[in-house]
């Protein structure tokens, strides 16, 4: 359970801060956390890589105080900077999405969603979406198209090596004793990970082992 520090508490990725007069409410970031995203560089729709701003940008407009959101737009931006996107790009994409959230909601009935699933090989299918998307909502003002980008697996699953069980992890594994004593056990580690941690606590600290409570246990009877 979170506790409060500096009278702040975090809740999911909300940060409370109490305030004499009012609660403030912004961004909560853990302290692993790296800011690692989709790169520019990626291969990837350019909107996709939008998208990314518009979504983080509007999760701010949604949490943050209004006190608390220039810092929290500035972080935004910062943030994509660092994995090489274009800084005027950030700034609109930012800016735009910010006067859009700001903007007098106009409420019309609602287009009918359709989805379409194009496969992405690079910026030069850009031109030939465009021009379905325009055709379509020329054609039919109801109907709102939705280009979905996939993109084929680098290498199929039949060429990857298998991996070794003993390197597999979230697994739950069994350990059995030549007395017929056994322990079952889960662990998000990796197996030859857990294995070695097993018998260090057997070794060092038997007062703290549960696999040697186990196995104590099941000698009694």
């Amino acid at each position: 359970m979170e506790e409060e520090r500096d009278n702040m508490l975090p809740f999911l990725d909300v940060l409370v801060e109490c305030t004499p007069s009012v609660f403030l409410t912004s961004i909560f970031r853990k302290p692993t956390f790296t800011g690692l995203c989709l790169s520019w560089d990626s291969f990837a729709p350019k909107r996709r890589k939008k998208d990314l701003i518009r979504t983080l940008t509007h999760r701010a407009l949604l949490i943050s105080s209004s006190s608390r959101l220039t810092s929290e737009l500035h972080k935004i931006k910062e943030i994509f900077l660092s994995i090489g996107y274009p800084e005027q790009l950030v700034s609109y994409t930012i800016r735009s999405k910010v006067d859009n959230f700001n903007r007098a909601k106009v409420y019309d009935p609602p287009r009918c969603p359709i989805y379409l699933k194009l496969p992405w090989v690079g910026s030069s299918i850009q031109p030939s979406a465009d021009k379905i998307s325009s055709s379509v909502t020329h054609c039919f003002n109801a109907a709102n198209l939705r280009i979905i980008y996939s993109t084929r697996p680098a290498f199929p699953s039949f060429l990857k090596d298998a991996l070794p069980s003993y390197e597999e992890s979230l697994v739950i594994y069994l350990y059995q004793c030549q007395c017929d004593a056994d322990y079952v056990g889960k662990t998000i580690q990796r197996l030859s990970v857990r294995v070695a941690q097993l018998f260090q606590a057997v070794s060092v600290d038997t007062n703290r082992s549960r696999l040697l409570e186990v196995h104590s246990r099941k000698s009694l009877l």
